[in-house]
This record gives structure tokens, sequence and C-alpha cells, in this order.
């Protein structure tokens, strides 16, 4: 049985095997980088076991082609909003806010206009976000201090999430689809399966 501590360092092993490598700027076990994603970063989800043993480990986003968000549009949200994102890259101990915004650069202005909209009608002091991610192919945004005004902003904002890209933010041609679900345009798609 594996203990969290020696799991991740026999993930971070089995990845830097694999070709990929951990960035400066990025903390735990989310942020690591593989050569075929050039200016993002790998989102590590998963690990295929064998007993006891880590079998070759990949980032599967990695090879349909999701990232991180860009460092430099992550960091425009958090100067934008500092009270939303006031445990982005914090502790991982603490926050799944670490590991900044786990979605694609084509949400960044579905998550500013909501971010907005939200300081618009009016923050609590404790009203920050948990987590930003992908999941199921939908924008997630887990918050603590919501008024149901808040949180129906960003219940709204994970329903439009659907139907824009991921990956570029295009409206055309979006479908939820695939092997691991992932809202993307069509030429996105393509991309991703050549």
């Amino acid at each position: 049985m594996f203990s969290c501590d020696s799991f991740l360092a026999l993930a971070s092993n089995r990845l830097e095997e694999n070709g990929f490598s951990r960035p400066k700027e990025r903390t735990g076990a989310a942020g690591y980088r593989h050569p075929s994603t050039v200016g993002s970063t790998c989102v590590f989800y998963s690990f295929v076991f064998n007993g006891n043993n880590c079998s070759k480990c990949v980032c599967a986003k990695s090879h349909l082609g999701y990232a991180l968000m860009r460092q430099d549009l992550e960091e425009s949200l958090v100067k934008a909003f500092p009270q939303l994102f006031a445990d982005c890259n914090g502790d991982p101990a603490k926050t799944c806010m670490a590991f900044g915004c786990s979605c694609g650069d084509g949400w960044y202005n579905l998550i500013y206009d909501a971010c907005y909209r939200m300081m618009e009608s009016g923050l609590q002091p404790e009203t920050t976000f948990l987590q930003i991610k992908e999941k199921f192919g939908g924008l997630r945004l887990y918050m603590a201090g919501a008024t149901p005004e808040i949180a129906a902003i960003a219940e709204t904002a994970e329903e439009e999430s659907y139907k824009i890209c991921d990956n570029c933010g295009s409206h055309e041609d979006v479908t939820s689809e695939g092997n691991w679900v992932a809202t993307l345009c069509k030429k996105c798609r393509n991309k991703s399966h050549s």
C-alpha cells in the first residue's frame, strides 16, 4: 500500500521518465509539462495501476491536446478579481486553487465575464473560488461564501461552457464527446486526433 508521499514520488518519477517536466511556476503533482505542449502545462490526472506497480504513466489530457490555462491569462484573472482568486497558486495541502484554472484557454472570457458579474452583484467578504476546472466536458466553479445570486452566476457559466470550445473559445461546431469527454469545436477536435 502506498502512502500519498510515496505515490506522488513514484508518479513524479514515472512522469519524468516519459518526457514530462515540472515547470517552476507550478507546484504539486498537477503541474507537469510535456514537450509536445509548448507554452502550456498539462494536467496530471490519473495513473493506470497493475497491482502496486504504477505502469506507464501518461498525462491523459496532453494526448488529447488539453492543458491548464496559460499563466498570463490566469494572472490577469487574479489581478482583476483578487478576492475571488485569493487562494490561486496557494498551498496544495489547503486549496485546489493551488493548481490554478484547470481548464483550457478557451473558457477564459467565460470565467472573466462570470467573475465580473459576481463582482457587480456584490461579494461577501468570504466569497472565493475553491476550485476551477473542467469536468465531464464542462466548466466547474466551486466556491466558498457564495450567495444564491453568485451561485446562479456560476451555474449559468457552467451551462454556457458546453457551447464554447475549451481549447480556443470558438462557438462554432462545438460538441461534448469523446472517450475523454471534452467540449471542443470541430477544428480543435480534429487537431487533437491528428
